[in-house]
Protein backbone atom coordinates (compact mmCIF):
# COMPACT_ATOMS: atom_id res chain seq x y z
CA UNK A 1 0.00 0.00 0.00
CA UNK A 2 2.99 2.56 0.86
CA UNK A 3 4.26 1.58 -2.45
CA UNK A 4 1.91 2.58 -4.46
CA UNK A 5 1.22 6.07 -2.44
CA UNK A 6 4.62 6.62 -2.79
CA UNK A 7 4.85 6.04 -6.31
CA UNK A 8 1.66 8.14 -7.06
CA UNK A 9 2.70 10.59 -5.68
CA UNK A 10 6.17 10.69 -7.73
CA UNK A 11 7.94 9.28 -4.59
CA UNK A 12 8.79 5.56 -5.76
CA UNK A 13 12.42 6.03 -5.86
CA UNK A 14 12.11 5.79 -1.69
CA UNK A 15 11.16 2.27 -2.37
CA UNK A 16 12.91 1.46 -5.08
CA UNK A 17 15.53 -0.46 -3.27
CA UNK A 18 13.73 -2.99 -1.79
CA UNK A 19 12.49 -4.38 -4.80
CA UNK A 20 16.15 -6.05 -4.47
CA UNK A 21 15.10 -9.34 -2.14
CA UNK A 22 18.63 -8.67 0.14
CA UNK A 23 18.04 -5.07 0.23
CA UNK A 24 14.12 -5.33 1.49
CA UNK A 25 15.20 -7.85 4.00
CA UNK A 26 17.76 -5.32 5.66
CA UNK A 27 14.85 -2.23 5.27
CA UNK A 28 12.66 -4.60 7.17
CA UNK A 29 15.03 -5.30 9.82
CA UNK A 30 15.72 -1.67 10.41
CA UNK A 31 12.20 -1.30 10.30
CA UNK A 32 12.03 -3.53 13.17
CA UNK A 33 14.28 -2.64 15.17
CA UNK A 34 12.95 1.11 15.04
CA UNK A 35 9.48 -0.03 15.58
CA UNK A 36 10.22 -2.48 18.66
CA UNK A 37 12.27 0.51 19.93
CA UNK A 38 10.83 3.65 19.13
CA UNK A 39 8.82 4.55 22.10
CA UNK A 40 12.17 4.31 24.15
CA UNK A 41 13.94 6.30 21.97
CA UNK A 42 11.67 9.33 21.31
CA UNK A 43 9.83 9.49 25.09
CA UNK A 44 12.51 7.34 26.96
CA UNK A 45 9.71 4.79 27.86
CA UNK A 46 8.35 1.14 26.54
CA UNK A 47 5.31 1.09 24.81
CA UNK A 48 3.70 -0.42 27.96
CA UNK A 49 4.65 2.27 30.12
CA UNK A 50 2.78 4.70 27.68
CA UNK A 51 -0.16 2.51 27.47
CA UNK A 52 -0.12 2.25 30.92
CA UNK A 53 0.07 5.81 31.63
CA UNK A 54 -2.52 6.74 29.11
CA UNK A 55 -4.68 4.22 31.10
CA UNK A 56 -4.56 5.73 33.93
CA UNK A 57 -5.19 9.46 32.51
CA UNK A 58 -8.37 8.32 31.25
CA UNK A 59 -9.71 6.44 34.46
CA UNK A 60 -8.77 9.84 36.30
CA UNK A 61 -10.78 11.53 33.68
CA UNK A 62 -13.42 9.05 33.84
CA UNK A 63 -13.54 9.18 37.19
CA UNK A 64 -13.93 12.84 37.44
CA UNK A 65 -16.62 13.16 34.87
CA UNK A 66 -18.67 10.53 37.00
CA UNK A 67 -18.00 12.46 40.22
CA UNK A 68 -19.40 15.91 38.99
CA UNK A 69 -22.27 14.18 37.44
CA UNK A 70 -23.60 13.02 40.65
CA UNK A 71 -23.25 15.92 42.58
CA UNK A 72 -26.91 17.11 42.90
CA UNK A 73 -28.50 19.73 41.29
CA UNK A 74 -29.42 21.51 44.55
CA UNK A 75 -25.42 21.91 44.86
CA UNK A 76 -24.79 23.32 41.87
CA UNK A 77 -27.72 25.43 41.88
CA UNK A 78 -26.05 26.52 45.94
CA UNK A 79 -22.58 27.66 44.03
CA UNK A 80 -24.58 29.87 41.36
CA UNK A 81 -25.72 33.87 42.63
CA UNK A 82 -28.99 34.11 43.58
CA UNK A 83 -31.49 35.67 41.07
CA UNK A 84 -32.81 38.72 42.09
CA UNK A 85 -37.02 39.19 41.35
CA UNK A 86 -37.97 41.97 38.98
CA UNK A 87 -40.90 43.70 40.03
CA UNK A 88 -43.81 43.01 38.43
CA UNK A 89 -44.70 45.08 35.71
CA UNK A 90 -47.52 48.32 36.09
CA UNK A 91 -50.24 48.26 34.41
Amino acid sequence: AFRLVYTRLGMGWIYAFTKIPILRKVAQGIYNFWADRRTQLTKGKTLEQVVEEHEILLKDIETCSIARSQSSASERAAERPARKERPAPAR
